[in-house]
């Protein structure tokens, strides 16, 4: 009792000092804020021109003139679901729970604050994901073409006013048409006001997200039919879609976590992300490829260590094929993480000819309808690319200089790799224009390379062929993504690689902890202790919530 009680103490403390650091630094950052406001009304003042820096406070002058209400309210923000998931860990033990539970218990309570924290359209393209996910909702499972072959449909205006701004696609966001958010309030007033005005039908354009196949869209499109029931809210049905998208990305995450036989804890860290709950809570396509290929990947480690499986069921065969065809039709630069399949022993399978005659045959399958949807795709302009970009002559490029675009890879490296990283642990949050302080983005790092190199596995041990395979499909899939947005985003010749955002990798960071697992630290070392590891980062995603809300009060 007394050594329970001990332990308890150092945990409240460790939690103290956590909620005390984040209620400093909402502080700072209002502090910092209010001085980059007083430097821009002082440009405009001289006639200067101000950088984007400025911009990105505009809509924030109301909170920097009434900063001690401002601190008050995200005060609270901080304290009352701290404590709450204080209380919760001192009275529930975590180290004696598998960690598919514990996935529960911690994902969803923080997932639904990401819900109604980050306003509809707070999320990079999720504009479009909702003018997608509505027109398959109404039934219609294409997308038309306007006269300028861009992607879209026919759709009462009325869909716009729920998103957070007002959009100006296919325009490259600058200093000279920066559009800032609006605040919830006034998020809030247009919407009303919305609803009081007549709305025209007219062509909305959605060409980035025209080309994918309806079927990704269904959790969206169905939470907004069966909404649409029981309401005419245009706010609640958007709302209804993220959920339902929400669930069904907990489900298989859920599953996921609980199938794969190692790297669970490391698993969770990556859940636990806070620019995976944004995706994970958002109508994009990125929380059900994150959550497809995680099932790809540990169902298929499940099936090569549990002993219990002999053979292959019919069970089996499904999920596999599923996931990976959810993975590649998803996005097709992820098409080359369905080869992970290949891992699983003949012995669970007739014979080795049938093993490679039924997981080739998945693998065409999967293939094909990747060819199909590229195909359907090519009608549709991209709305996003470069004006100069030219994708047959940056092919033939590739194809006949490969040293030059090796170079190009290497120069895009150099220049946006640390960025690129850092955005998956906390940087560029919303619409790429929110960073968390940097003391959490680099705990997240340093924990993250933990979780990698030396989180204990028990008894297991991951063999060297599959650290080679995990090695080379990550290689394989990174040089994907970044020849699609060479030949679809970048300019012709220009000398970096445009369009590359960390979100992308997030789908490869297993792969990794498979590939760089080192067996010896591994037996080593024992676990951070899990509920001191979970408080952190219960705190680092309300740190988080609290930099995003500070976007939009």
């Amino acid at each position: 009792m007394k050594e329970r009680l001990k332990r308890n103490i150092f945990f409240i403390i460790f939690a103290i000092i956590l909620i005390i650091l984040d209620l400093m630094l909402v502080s700072i950052q209002n502090y910092d804020n209010i001085i980059i406001q007083n430097q821009y009304d002082n440009d405009i003042a001289t006639n200067r021109t101000p950088s984007l820096d400025y911009y990105e406070m505009l809509d924030n002058k109301s909170k920097i003139d009434n900063s001690k209400e401002f601190i008050s309210t995200t005060n609270k923000i901080i304290l009352i679901p701290s404590i709450i998931f204080l209380l919760l860990f001192i009275t529930v033990d975590f180290e004696k729970l598998k960690a598919d539970k514990i996935f529960l218990i911690i994902f969803v309570p923080i997932a639904l604050l990401y819900t109604f924290v980050i306003p509809i359209g707070g999320v990079p393209d999720e504009h479009t994901h909702w003018y997608r996910s509505y027109e398959i909702s109404l039934g219609h499972l294409f997308s038309d073409k306007n006269e300028k072959n861009f992607g879209g449909r026919v759709l009462s205006s009325k869909l716009k006013t729920v998103l957070s701004t007002d959009y100006k696609l296919p325009e490259i966001i600058n200093v000279s048409n920066y559009i800032p958010h609006d605040s919830y309030k006034k998020i809030e007033i247009r919407y009303k006001d919305g609803l009081k005005q007549k709305y025209s039908e007219e062509f909305i354009v959605f060409s980035n997200t025209a080309l994918y196949p309806a079927i990704c869209y269904f959790p969206q499109s169905a939470g907004i039919a069966i909404s649409r029931f029981f309401t005419s809210s245009l706010m609640v049905q958007a709302y209804c879609a993220r959920i339902a998208n929400l669930i069904v990305y907990t489900a298989i995450m859920w599953y996921a976590i609980k199938k794969i036989p190692f790297k669970k804890i490391g698993l969770l860290v990556v859940t636990f992300l806070p620019i995976v709950f944004q995706e994970a809570i958002s109508m994009s396509l990125d929380g059900l490829l994150m959550a497809f290929s995680t099932l790809l990947i540990s169902y298929t480690l499940y099936l090569t260590y549990d002993s219990k499986t002999e053979k292959l069921s019919i069970k089996d065969y499904i999920i596999l094929t599923i996931s990976s065809i959810f993975t590649a039709i998803t996005k097709i630069v992820y098409l080359p993480l369905c080869l992970i399949i290949y891992l699983i022993p003949k012995e669970k399978f007739k014979s080795a000819k049938t093993k490679y005659i039924i997981l080739t045959l998945i693998f065409v399958v999967v293939t094909i309808l990747d060819v199909i949807i590229m195909a359907s795709s090519l009608g549709y302009d991209n709305m996003i690319a470069s004006p100069d970009a030219n994708a047959f002559e940056q092919l033939k490029n590739i194809l006949t200089r490969p040293v030059q675009f090796i170079l190009v890879i290497l120069a895009t490296i150099r220049k946006f790799g640390v960025e690129t990283v850092l955005s998956m642990f906390g940087n560029k949050l919303s619409w790429e224009d929110i960073n968390i302080s940097p003391i959490y983005v680099f705990a997240l790092l340093i924990i993250s390379l933990y979780y990698t190199f030396c989180e204990n596995i028990e008894n297991k041990q991951i063999s060297l062929p599959i650290k080679i395979f995990s090695g080379l499909l990550t290689l394989i899939t990174i040089l994907a993504i970044l020849v699609t947005e060479y030949l679809t985003i970048t300019a012709y010749g220009y000398f970096y690689i445009l369009g590359i955002q960390g979100r992308y990798f997030i789908p490869l960071l297993i792969l990794i902890y498979l590939a760089c697992s080192n067996n010896i630290l591994m037996k080593q070392n024992k676990n951070l202790p899990k509920k001191y590891l979970l408080m952190f980062f219960v705190l680092a995603n309300i740190h988080s919530l609290t930099y995003i809300m500070y976007k939009y009060l």
